[in-house]
């Protein structure tokens, strides 16, 4: 869902009705990828449009600073690569699967670009060859075991770690590569173990327990 969520959500922002895998008696896995280059987007930046690539020249006409755009975000690249295996540990009653991914997207950020002089130079100038990127990535692992314990009822514990690293938090077009952060988050997990009842085919039981847990630091500088 991405809007007129229920009563039951605090906040905002799209919910995802997640059902996992539980392997099976079989072994079997399936592996998914995508990738999208800087080949694949369009400029929709018109000549007429776009600024005076010296940054801020004065208009020879009227003397004013332009304000226009130098240029406009446009894609680097775009990947996700996801295989996954799961299969039995005991027929019929133990069965495993995990899963690994890794997705990222790094795009330029319109009027950001590099300082020419250098990170440690007390005064700015473009480096318009070398564009400011934002450019991100999250690394996931994630395993689930689940135990038939009998006819009716079932057991399953799931984890999944991850880790997302911003290599220019903070990016725009008043903020220079140099000057931004780097965001990672060292510790990101969630851990659920649920138990499943069939009482009857009218009735069914749910009982579950989860932990969720995120250390995200504001800001490391980039020097």
């Amino acid at each position: 869902m991405t809007g007129a969520d229920s009563a039951e959500m605090a906040q905002g922002g799209i919910r995802i009705n997640m059902v996992p895998k539980d392997g099976g008696n079989a072994m079997r896995g399936v592996v998914f990828g995508n990738y999208a280059g800087s080949g694949w987007d369009a400029n929709n930046l018109r000549d007429n449009l776009q600024g005076d690539l010296t940054f801020n020249a004065p208009d020879p006409a009227t003397g004013k600073i332009g304000n226009r755009l130098t240029n406009v975000s446009r894609i680097e690249k775009i990947w996700d690569v996801n295989p996954s295996v799961g299969g039995p540990i005991l027929k019929d009653r133990l069965w495993w699967y995990a899963t690994f991914r890794h997705w990222g997207a790094e795009k330029t950020v319109p009027d950001s670009y590099f300082n020419a002089l250098g990170p440690t130079a007390s005064t700015y100038q473009p480096d318009l060859n070398n564009l400011g990127i934002d450019d991100g990535h999250i690394v996931s692992t994630a395993g689930r075991i689940t135990a038939q314990l009998s006819s009716k009822d079932k057991i399953a514990y799931y984890h999944d770690n991850q880790r997302k690293y911003r290599d220019h938090w903070g990016i725009s077009s008043t903020v220079a590569p140099e000057a931004t952060a780097v965001q990672v988050t060292p510790t990101s997990f969630v851990s659920v173990t649920k138990w499943t009842r069939t009482q009857t085919s009218r009735l069914l039981l749910e009982a579950g327990f989860a932990v969720y847990d995120q250390d995200t630091p504001n800001s490391t500088s980039q020097q």
